[in-house]
């Protein structure tokens, strides 16, 4: 273990402005690791993976929608995307998120 590695993914990432930011903190051979930053009415819409992808709500609260069904997803909040699932999160407030694939 390094110190180095320690991430505070709070303020890792500013919101942008009517914007959608994001950076990956980690990348392996098999999945990766994002986090998004989503300006207060923002919606980002996310194609289908052929695996499942972990979505954990870090700050703010958003609507995730899944096919057809919709939830509210805040801080400390997680969901499990199922594979082959379109999805989108609309940020109700500012809404920062971290994003696992491949788990």
């Amino acid at each position: 273990m390094n110190i180095k590695d320690r991430l505070d993914l709070l303020s890792l990432l500013p919101y942008e402005e009517k914007g959608i930011v994001s950076k990956q903190i980690l990348k392996g051979d098999k999945g990766n690791a994002t986090i998004f930053s989503i300006f207060e009415g923002e919606k980002m819409t996310c194609n289908s993976f052929p695996h499942r992808v972990l979505l954990i709500g870090l700050e703010g609260r958003a609507e995730l929608a899944i096919g057809n069904e919709h939830i509210t997803i805040g801080a400390l909040e997680s969901m499990v995307i199922p594979e082959d699932s379109k999805y989108s999160v609309m940020a109700a407030d500012n809404f920062k998120m971290l994003v696992v694939s491949r788990i």
